[in-house]
C-alpha cells in the first residue's frame, strides 16, 4: 500500500511539473529607462509552443526554454525577437533584431507579472 501511494504521489509532482513548463501567461508594461512604466499592458500567453500576444499569433521560432529562474523564448513579428523574463523580479528584455545578422538590435524593457 505505501508502495502504491509513493507511485501516485511521485506520478503526480512529475506530472504537475512537467505540465507547467508548457504553459505560461504574464501581463507586462514597457518600462522606460527612468524606471517609469507605460499605462498600455501586454498579454502574453505562451502555450504548447505557441505564442499570442494581446490575442494575435505569432511564430516561434525555437522551443521555449524554461528553468526555475527564467523563461526565454524566440519569435517572429517580421524582426526577430529573443525574450528572457526573469521569474523572481518579473522583468522582461526583448531584443529585437531588425534580420538575422543584425549587429546591434533594439532593447525593450517591460515589467511582467507572471501567474
Amino acid at each position: 500500500m505505501k508502495k502504491l501511494l509513493g507511485i501516485i504521489v511521485l506520478g503526480l509532482l512529475l506530472g504537475g511539473n512537467a505540465y507547467s513548463s508548457e504553459s505560461h501567461n504574464f501581463v507586462c508594461q514597457v518600462q522606460k529607462p527612468n524606471g517609469v512604466l507605460e499605462p498600455m499592458k501586454f498579454f502574453f500567453e505562451l502555450k504548447k509552443n505557441k505564442l499570442q500576444i494581446d490575442g494575435i499569433k505569432y511564430k516561434l521560432i525555437d522551443k521555449p526554454k524554461t528553468n526555475e529562474t527564467s523563461i526565454s523564448f524566440t519569435y517572429t513579428d517580421g524582426y526577430i525577437n529573443i525574450v528572457s523574463i526573469n521569474r523572481s523580479t518579473g522583468t522582461m528584455v526583448e531584443k529585437i533584431y531588425d534580420k538575422a545578422n543584425d549587429p546591434k538590435p533594439g532593447l525593450q524593457y517591460y515589467k511582467c507579472e507572471i501567474f
